[in-house]
């Protein structure tokens, strides 16, 4: 859709969800993680389109790049207690995005061509690892970055 179809409502539909939440979470959080200090993480999950934008959902692409504002922020505020802030912006199998599928069969042909790998990541194994990753020591270093795990589909980092 473009964006003069699109109605307020959903745009405070989509900040509120990626953005608003993003937020209340990291609020929350913050006490928890400050208590943590050198093993305190917070990782966000965003998307490819917060980065290269979309034609199709540009509702969408805003809010995401939002949530990668709202972890460098966090990730310079917090850095000297030791916590991390990162993004993940996968692209994986997730209710929402089979649920797309179901709408519109072509899309899952469209968007696994897309890929250098030609699939559709795994929500659990490979975004899973990532999150581990950052969530463990080995990522203790890593802050402030969004990593883009989607197969090889947005190469423009």
């Amino acid at each position: 859709h473009r964006l003069e179809e699109l109605s307020q409502e959903l745009w405070e539909q989509n900040s509120r969800t990626a953005v608003w939440g993003s937020y209340y979470s990291a609020v929350l959080a913050y006490p928890h993680l400050a208590a943590a200090g050198a093993n305190g993480r917070l990782i966000l999950i965003t998307s490819p389109a917060g980065i290269e934008g979309s034609a199709n959902i540009p509702l969408y692409s805003p809010v995401k790049a939002a949530q990668r504002g709202l972890a460098k922020s966090l990730s310079r505020e917090w850095g000297p207690l030791g916590v991390t802030v990162n993004c993940i912006a996968p692209v994986a199998e997730t209710p929402a995005l089979v649920g797309a599928f179901a709408h519109n069969p072509d899309l899952k042909e469209r968007v696994e061509g897309r890929t250098s790998l030609r699939r559709i990541g795994d929500a659990e194994h490979d975004i899973g690892a990532v999150a581990g990753f950052l969530a463990s020591d080995d990522g203790s270093y890593v802050t402030g970055q969004t990593i883009v795990c989607d197969g090889g589909s947005f190469m423009g980092l």
